[in-house]
C-alpha cells in the first residue's frame, strides 16, 4: 500500500467526518421561527458491467455492488431557505478492487429576501 493511497484515504474520511458534522450541526442548531426538515434516502444495488475501465476488447465482465445514502436537510425562516444534501456513494468489485472508490458529495443552496428588497419589488418602477 502506497504513502499516497494511505493519504487519499485519510482526507476521505476526514472529509465524510467533517460533513456529516455540519449536517447534523445545522439540523441541531435551528435559528428563530425555523422550520427544520430532513428526508434520507438509502440504496443498495448489484450491478454487471462488461467493459468498467473501457478497454479495449477482449475484457470479461466485472459484477459490483453498490451503496448509496443520501439525505435533504432544509431549514426555512419567513425571509430564508437553505437545503443541504450531502450523499455518499461506495461502489465495490471483488473481481477488480482498483475501481472500488468512495464518493462524497455536497450540494448547498440558500436563499435571503430583506424587507428592503420586498419594498422594492412592490413599488412600481420610475
Amino acid at each position: 500500500m502506497s504513502w499516497s493511497f494511505r493519504r487519499s484515504a485519510s482526507l476521505m474520511h476526514l472529509r465524510t467526518a467533517s460533513l456529516l458534522a455540519a449536517g447534523l450541526g445545522l439540523a441541531a442548531a435551528p435559528g428563530f421561527a425555523a422550520q427544520v426538515y430532513w428526508q434520507p434516502s438509502a440504496s443498495i444495488s448489484a450491478e454487471e458491467n462488461s467493459n468498467l475501465d473501457l478497454q479495449p476488447p477482449p475484457v470479461g465482465s466485472t459484477a459490483g455492488y453498490l451503496a448509496d445514502a443520501a439525505t435533504v436537510i432544509g431549514i426555512a425562516t419567513p425571509n430564508s431557505d437553505t437545503t443541504l444534501r450531502p450523499r455518499l456513494d461506495y461502489r465495490d468489485y471483488p473481481t477488480d478492487p482498483q475501481d472500488n472508490r468512495l464518493e462524497e458529495y455536497l450540494e448547498a443552496n440558500s436563499s435571503y429576501r430583506s424587507q428592503r428588497a420586498a419594498e422594492r419589488a412592490r413599488s412600481p418602477p420610475g
